[in-house]
């Protein structure tokens, strides 16, 4: 459904990345192996910035989101951040 998404390159700071690692135990490489995998199960839109999307992602056994900034060539992930909300919508089976 997402299989564009993995012809791109990914971009991401590492101070953030180490901070998300220590912090909440996920990393954006978890991200782009979920995106690679094509394990995406869902894309919104970001109401609060319009310039960005927001992958929604199961990481260790919880759904996150994360926000991104997308052009021509590659996404920017920003962070990484749990959803009770959307954990209940996509409950796995």
């Amino acid at each position: 459904m997402y299989s564009n998404i993995v012809m791109k390159s990914f971009k991401w700071s590492e101070r953030k990345n180490k901070i998300l690692q220590a912090g909440r135990g996920v990393s954006f490489e978890d991200v782009m192996e979920e995106i690679a995998e094509g394990r995406v199960l869902d894309m919104l839109v970001n109401t609060n910035h319009s310039e960005q999307i927001i992958y929604v992602v199961r990481l260790n056994g919880y759904v996150h989101c994360v926000p991104a900034e997308e052009n021509e060539d590659s996404i920017r992930l920003i962070t990484i951040y749990p959803s009770r909300k959307l954990n209940s919508r996509y409950k796995e089976s």
